[in-house]
């Protein structure tokens, strides 16, 4: 007998599917664990209501809505082999709004395989439910095609299971089957003729796979515990490869939770060579927990891992810059204040006017060194620095015409203001190698 055996995981369509098949409402359409005994239905009923017989095998949901997976892989097989036997098309649905095959579904067809065989494969055939055939649904898809759709999944299911053919496609609407005449007319319009003509042509591509392909034999698995200890051992594998991506992503970020504020390249490259320390770690430890049957698995944790690493470095050097800025602006204010008492202290001492004032033109040097071997980020200190030296200049200046107001009016030469540094090497040379820091020789200040 011709058998459609439905795959997908919980709430995708497959009760419903099977009933627009068939034309009916015998098949139940919230298959859902709600027990913890999962009792597939199989009803051999005429085809679209009228035409001639097929089995429908509805497994119910893969989603481990209540941790039950592992018993489910076991009784799917041990019915399938048992009491169905053989199927002409295993008839695997995905939400066309959500068209990604999830971690437990993975998990059984990689089960499926490990136990039937890559010859599974050449009677699968991949079904997009709740697919909208209007102009309207196009447009609301923003552009995405049949064609890409297909693409997507068929690469993900070589990629997972090894076979080297892509499955048939179709594109279902089961509102179709669910509405009345009136209600549909009322609902597409003049759209009608050609959604319930897609509609058919789909239906019409599941019954000649169902009739055409060679059955499928079932009565050939060899072991269902082995095929329940495979499913549950991949499961128990894959949440611990992901689990230490997790880790190692955690690990990361413990370690960089208190970094000190430092020159972004050095930052940069310190963050990057830790990342890919962790990361070849991670790589040997999931190489032990996922190859050879589950590499796929592998390269999605390193993806992972590889996305996260790059959003907290992208993060930390933000947070770098900030800090290296806020501290920075501080050590600017106070060395300026500090300045201006030390003018003030001056400005009474017992001393001439010409040694008051050399006095404050050597400690503006004292000042640019103090800044210069406190402050923080190496390259980001450079433009507060070139504002303390405009406040400090600004400062003497002023100090120099309260000493000098007489030698100003008199029209005498006064002494000379300290000069403004532009270049940071220019200033390395000025402070002498044992007082420059190593980036001042490099620094990029643009």
């Amino acid at each position: 007998m011709p058998t459609i055996c439905v795959l997908g995981a919980t709430g995708v369509g497959k009760g419903s599917t099977l009933n627009s098949c068939f034309q009916c409402d015998k098949f139940s359409t919230s298959c859902l664990f709600a027990s913890d005994t999962i009792k597939p239905a199989s009803l051999l009923l005429p085809w679209r209501g009228t035409g001639t017989l097929l089995r429908g095998v509805d497994l119910c949901g893969f989603s481990d809505s209540e941790g039950r997976d592992s018993g489910f892989i076991e009784t799917m097989v041990a019915y399938l082999k048992e009491e169905v036997k053989f199927v002409g098309c295993f008839l695997l649905l995905l939400n066309s709004q959500e068209p990604r095959v999830g971690m437990h579904l993975k998990d059984m067809l990689v089960a499926l395989k490990s136990v039937f065989g890559v010859p599974f494969m050449k009677n699968v055939m991949v079904g997009f439910t709740r697919f909208d055939y209007t102009k309207r649904g196009g447009i609301m898809r923003r552009g995405v095609t049949k064609e890409a759709l297909m693409a997507n999944v068929n690469g993900l299911l070589r990629s997972l299971l090894g076979h080297d053919h892509d499955c048939a496609c179709v594109f279902l609407d089961n509102t179709v089957n669910m509405l009345s005449a009136e209600e549909l007319q009322e609902l597409y319009g003049d759209e009608l003729a050609h959604v319930t003509g897609a509609f058919e042509e789909a239906l019409e591509a599941i019954r000649r796979a169902a009739v055409g392909n060679a059955p499928f034999q079932c009565a050939d698995i060899e072991s269902t515990l082995a095929e329940r200890d495979v499913g549950r051992d991949m499961i128990e594998r894959e949440q611990a490869a992901i689990a230490l991506g997790e880790a190692a992503v955690e690990a990361l970020e413990e370690m960089w939770a208190d970094l000190p504020t430092q020159e972004p390249s050095i930052l940069e490259s310190e963050l990057q060579d830790a990342a890919q320390a962790a990361r070849e770690r991670l790589y040997q430890q999931l190489a032990a927990k996922t190859k050879p049957d589950l590499e796929p698995v592998m390269a999605s944790v390193l993806d992972s891992y590889d996305g996260s690493v790059v959003s907290k470095v992208a993060s930390l050097l933000f947070e770098n810059r900030s800090a290296a800025s806020s501290a920075n602006r501080s050590l600017r204010v106070r060395l300026a204040e500090d300045y201006t008492a030390y003018i003030g202290e001056q400005s009474s001492a017992a001393t001439t006017p010409h040694e008051r004032y050399d006095a404050i033109y050597c400690r503006y040097h004292n000042v640019v060194v103090d800044f210069i071997s406190s402050c923080r980020g190496g390259p980001l200190a450079w433009q507060p620095f070139l504002k303390l030296q405009e406040q400090l200049r600004m400062q003497q200046c002023a100090a120099r015409e309260q000493l000098f107001r007489q030698d100003l009016v008199d029209g005498k030469e006064l002494p000379p203001i300290s000069p403004i540094v532009k270049e940071p090497k220019e200033l390395a040379l000025l402070l002498g190698p044992q007082a420059a820091p190593g980036w001042l020789q490099a620094a990029d200040t643009d």
